[in-house]
């Protein structure tokens, strides 16, 4: 029964209609697919950026912390080659850098295998100097040398340290190794 000729019509145009809606639907879902992924990626990119450029900062701050320690060091080491050679000289002297780069320790051993620590450890009578990791990796060197970490038991806590060593030379022969405890939690303190 044909109502005035719209019942073929309301068919078709029903049909049109539902067309042009999942046309419709298809072309949001697509847009929307496409930009979620577009931002997906824009978040991506700033994060990776924001990730390298803190990294980068981290990485700067941490070398000039580092170049800091090895200049005084080699300085300190300068100077206790022109000084007297007894305990408390080369002491006053290695205590006054402790405190200028605000480190844990400075000690120093001599060919003759004199030791000397800021921190007043006493070494026990089986402490080999010559095969400590701080002096083995520096005495081949005529610069300030990082090595470690190194690791040791204080009161029980495990203590976690680079060491920044350089060489000494009297009259052309080597003498000693100055070196500096720089505790993990040190460096961990200043970068933070």
């Amino acid at each position: 029964m044909d109502k005035g000729g719209f019942g073929k019509m309301g068919t078709i145009k029903n049909k049109m209609l539902l067309i042009v809606s999942l046309l419709v639907t298809i072309i949001v879902v697509v847009l929307t697919d496409v930009g979620y992924n577009e931002a997906y990626k824009n978040i991506n990119t700033n994060i990776d950026l924001k990730l390298l450029s803190t990294l980068n900062k981290e990485a700067a701050d941490f070398d000039s912390f580092i170049s800091e320690k090895k200049k005084l060091i080699a300085n300190l080491a300068k100077t206790l080659e022109k000084v007297k050679f007894d305990e408390e000289t080369h002491l006053k002297f290695m205590k006054d850098t402790q405190e200028i780069i605000k480190i844990h320790g400075v000690f120093s051993g001599y060919f003759s295998g004199e030791y000397f620590d800021t921190s007043g450890w006493i070494p026990p009578k089986d402490f080999v100097l010559t095969k400590r990791p701080w002096y083995t990796s520096t005495i081949n060197t005529k610069k300030p040398t990082i090595s470690g970490p190194f690791s040791y038991k204080d009161n029980g806590k495990e203590v976690r340290y680079i060491s920044i060593g350089q060489t000494m030379h009297k009259d052309g022969e080597f003498f000693g190794i100055v070196s500096s405890e720089i505790r993990i939690k040190e460096m961990n303190d200043k970068l933070n």
